[in-house]
């Protein structure tokens, strides 16, 4: 792990730094030792040839080689070489410390928008937590020997609580299909059990699923950068270069760094130092230098100064299962003001570091999946409209319908689970608290369910009417069953998929009759065809209201996306790629509708198939002939051949297409 030493040079000082060179472990010196070693070793050997071994003739020539060696050694731009190159490596390694993955965020995330007390809330948030940190162990295995060595096989990982053994199935299974990591298939998982928890009513709302599904494609962006830095290193040419050049220099010192004799007065060689005392500590400091480069290259191994991943992994999964899992029921009482009284007696009572207990007052177990301590929100004063009158009258029926039941539904910010199927609707507690965060309570017995409202208490809007209205729209397409599987993409936004639509060319829209539109509203339907390389584009078709539950609407001249009525900036939800039509309605104020324009191919024709197929035939033959024409200047005369002015041919068909329209059965007379 990298070496701290902050704490040491807390305060600056005299020398302050000079504690920090009796240092061993990731100090310089325990890196240069060896290669300081044979260094001077190869220099003293060298000195003592020069020394004792040549004669005298001999030592001229050897020191006129070692001037020429030094001459050349400071031909080489060391300094700007190994310089730039460290600071290229120095920022790599910070770049790759920054996009270490940690799973705080998107963990913290997950315990607030992932709720449940129950086992299967909290299956689903440690699975979460789980798929999370197997994608930071399957990342780290690839780029750091460490890791590798811990987690050398599925079953490690599955021995180590990372993995099950379904899971080491699927990955052995696409591991004979593809090389290439898997680290992204796990967060894969994770965005599907934050799906699953959205359907299921235990993640309150769109923007939840949004937030929490962002920052795992953050820590996928993360650990795909840090398989890219992996494999894409510093060019290899440059550190060769650099290698090279550092090598070479101190390799021409060995000779060119050599005392000479004084008695030859020769330049720079006045005095003779024995041992070479301003080159050793040039060979620390560029050596050093290179070294510095060496250990940062990859921050990922063994060294003193590369991250310690063993120690990231398992806090991580300490950390993550303690804020989904462990501390995700107790919380603090926020609302009740700290005084010294009571802190005193707390102290006094029982340690600080006592864990928290079902008896202790200050934390409180969230039984009901809400906090019980929120503050109510402020009433408001006015009215209810008509609509919500009519919702409170619904919900009112619905409700003395299905009072036998015992799961009461919750409605969490845009969504009413049930609200018109299998449980009952909210009695006046629930719906009284449906925005002001109170809990939830079981509803009073059918005697004295009324359905009332306090005008002084609660406003709801009319996104509250629109969220239960999923299951009240409906598409006919010939020759199939009847879809009503619209998906809300939106609060007023509604989404079905038609598959394999190469040749359908109507389909009917039409309301369920489950429920009618709340007053003053209705529905904008659109349609969407394919295209493979970019997001749907929404072509307006029409619209549906209480006065007209039904349309039909002619889509085969919007297969081909030609920009007709195409709603610019227009989508139902995030806009993603698609190979299936889609229809998409947009409940929208009636005021708003009527001011809509759909394009004139939409609508469907009210001739039928014969008259359409005479006026196309006579228009054909007409088209035909006259692609024939010539002026008379032109005709070459024929005396086998009989011509036919084009003015008689364009009269009978000016005579068919009138005729047709008046009576299309003129030609049986």
């Amino acid at each position: 792990m990298t070496v701290t030493y902050t704490t040491k040079v807390t305060n600056t000082g005299f020398c302050g730094f000079s504690r920090l060179l009796l240092r061993w472990r990731g100090s310089v010196f325990k890196l240069l030792w060896p290669d300081l070693c044979v260094y001077f070793t190869l220099y003293f050997i060298v000195s003592a040839i020069y020394r004792f071994a040549l004669h005298e003739n001999e030592k001229r020539v050897f020191e006129k080689i070692a001037m020429s060696c030094e001459y050349f050694r400071n031909v080489f731009p060391i300094s700007f070489v190994l310089g730039f190159y460290v600071s290229i490596v120095v920022q790599r390694w910070w770049e790759q410390y920054m996009l270490i993955p940690w799973p705080d965020t998107v963990c913290i995330l997950a315990s607030a928008y992932i709720e449940g007390l129950d086992e299967r809330g909290r299956q689903l948030r440690r699975s979460f937590a789980r798929y999370i940190n197997l994608s930071f162990a399957l990342a780290f295995a690839n780029i750091s020997p460490r890791v590798t060595r811990r987690f050398a096989s599925y079953q490690h990982l599955i021995d180590e609580g990372y993995m099950t053994s379904s899971e080491r199935k699927v990955f052995e299974m696409l591991d004979g299909h593809s090389q290439h990591h898997k680290i992204w298939l796990p967060l894969v998982w994770a965005t599907l059990l934050v799906r699953t928890a959205r359907r299921e009513g235990r993640c309150p709302d769109d923007h939840g699923q949004k937030a929490v599904i962002y920052e795992i494609t953050n820590l996928r962006y993360n650990v795909g950068k840090l398989q890219e830095y992996h494999t894409m290193s510093v060019p290899l040419v440059y550190t060769q270069v650099v290698t090279l050049a550092t090598y070479s220099y101190f390799g021409f010192a060995i000779v060119g760094r050599q005392f000479l004799d004084p008695k030859q007065g020769y330049d720079s060689h006045e005095v003779d130092f024995y041992v070479p005392i301003f080159t050793f500590l040039q060979f620390v400091f560029y050596m050093g230098w290179l070294k510095v480069a060496e250990s940062l290259l990859n921050p990922f191994g063994d060294d003193d100064d590369d991250f310690d991943t063993i120690d990231f992994l398992d806090r991580h999964l300490e950390v993550s299962y303690m804020m989904v899992d462990v501390m995700h029921k107790f919380y603090p009482d926020t609302l009740q003001q700290p005084s010294a009284q009571n802190n005193n007696n707390s102290n006094k009572d029982s340690p600080p570091t006592s864990p928290p207990t079902s008896d202790s007052p200050p934390l409180h177990t969230d039984n009901n999946n809400t906090r019980a301590d929120v503050m109510p929100k402020p009433a408001k004063s006015g009215r209810l409209s008509p609509l919500m009158k009519n919702l409170a009258l619904m919900c009112s029926e619905r409700s003395l319908g299905h009072h036998n039941t015992t799961d009461p539904p919750r409605l969490n910010n845009g969504e009413a689970r049930h609200c018109l199927s299998d449980t009952h609707l909210l009695a006046s507690p629930a719906l009284r608290r449906m925005y002001s965060g109170g809990e939830l309570h079981p509803p009073p017995a059918p005697s004295s369910l009324q359905f009332q409202i306090p005008e002084d208490v609660c406003e709801v809007s009319v996104e509250a009417v629109i969220i239960i209205m999923a299951n009240l729209f409906g598409i006919i397409v010939s020759g199939r069953l009847v879809q009503t599987n619209f998906e809300q993409v939106g609060e007023r936004q509604f989404l079905t998929v038609i598959p394999e639509a190469d040749n359908i060319n109507h389909v009917v829209v039409f309301l369920t009759g489950t429920q009618p539109f709340p007053d003053g509203l209705g529905g904008s339907v659109y349609f969407s065809w394919p295209e493979p390389t970019k997001p749907p584009t929404w072509h307006l078709l029409g619209n549906i209201t209480n006065e007209k539950p039904s349309a039909i609407f002619k889509i085969s001249g919007l297969k081909q996306s030609n920009g007709t009525n195409m709603q610019s900036g227009f989508n139902f939800g995030e806009q993603k790629m698609s190979h299936n039509a889609q229809i998409g309605i947009s409940v929208e104020p009636l005021s708003q509708i009527q001011g809509q324009v759909s394009s004139p191919s939409t609508e469907a024709s009210t001739l039928n198939s014969y008259m359409e197929f005479s006026q196309a035939m006579c228009e054909s033959l007409y088209n035909f002939a006259s692609s024939f024409a010539q002026s008379p200047s032109q005709i070459t005369p024929n005396p086998s051949e009989q011509y036919l002015p084009l003015s008689t041919l364009s009269k009978w068909y000016e005579n068919f297409s009138r005729k047709l329209q008046l009576n299309p059965n003129f030609w049986r007379k």
